[in-house]
């Protein structure tokens, strides 16, 4: 899996357009530690699984915030 921490943050990016730069880095920092922890504990069939439902769940919540009205909800 190549930088699929980035292809995320990509990923979500695109599907919540309206993102802060101090949230995009949230976010990207929070999916690092996902990665890692996944990596670390989980066969690779586990991982990709994960890594769709992180995209799909991107998607399909796209454009859906938070109450304070500016976190995505993902």
């Amino acid at each position: 899996m190549t930088n699929i921490v980035a292809e995320l943050s990509a990923a979500i990016a695109a599907d919540t357009p309206f993102l802060k730069d101090e949230d995009r880095r949230r976010c990207y920092f929070l999916l690092s530690k996902i990665n890692r922890t996944v990596r670390q504990h989980l066969p690779q069939v586990l991982q990709a699984k994960i890594i769709e439902s992180i995209k799909d769940s991107s998607r399909i919540h796209s454009g859906i915030y938070r109450k304070d009205g500016t976190t995505p909800y993902i």
